[in-house]
């Protein structure tokens, strides 16, 4: 929190991070293909009460939605009485690989006094982490978002399981799509 503060522009009073955004309750119910694949509690085909939250990825509450990498996170409330939570950005690949990435990069994309980044810094940043090229490539070519609800979200986690009978390995990610309300 400490780099976000000092070199991502953080404001006083509001989030560190995705500092602009719409939170909204409601429930999560996982398919049975799902069920299928994994024993998560809240992938059983329950009712699954869900807080959902989209937001922009700037530091600032100031900053547009439109032309930036957007967010979206998940918090599924248990039966059991804890929780468990799925992240997702509109990028088909992030940036950063583990905390330190993250840090690095925050640290090399720090606002000038001219108000844009230090493009040494960044090259700089991208030749000494190589595998964070394609993530940053992926936020150079984000498109404009017509909205939330059109964009695609990518999740940060991906989970595998191997299959002996099939002898390859399956990957199950997360989505959303839109429903029309109950007439």
């Amino acid at each position: 929190m400490e780099v976000l503060d000092r070199y991502g522009g953080a404001l006083p009073s509001f989030r560190r991070a995705h500092a602009r955004g719409v939170g909204v309750r409601g429930h999560f119910t996982a398919t049975p293909e799902v069920a299928a694949l994994t024993t998560a509690e809240h992938m059983q085909g329950d009712r699954i009460e869900a807080v959902l939250r989209l937001s922009n990825s700037s530091t600032s509450p100031h900053s547009g939605d439109r032309k930036t990498v957007l967010g979206m996170g998940v918090r599924f409330e248990l039966p059991s009485g804890g929780h468990s939570a799925w992240a997702a950005l509109t990028i088909e690949r992030a940036p950063f690989r583990v905390p330190d990435d993250f840090i690095g990069l925050t640290r090399a994309t720090a606002r000038t006094k001219r108000g844009g980044p230090n493009l040494v810094r960044v090259l700089v940043h991208a030749v000494t982490h190589l595998p964070s090229v394609p993530g940053l490539l992926a936020v150079l070519r984000q498109q404009t978002a017509q909205s939330f609800a059109r964009s695609r979200f990518n999740g940060l986690h991906a989970t595998t399981s191997s299959t002996r009978r099939v002898g390859a390995a399956r990957f199950a990610t997360a989505g959303c799509r839109r429903r029309s309300p109950a007439r």
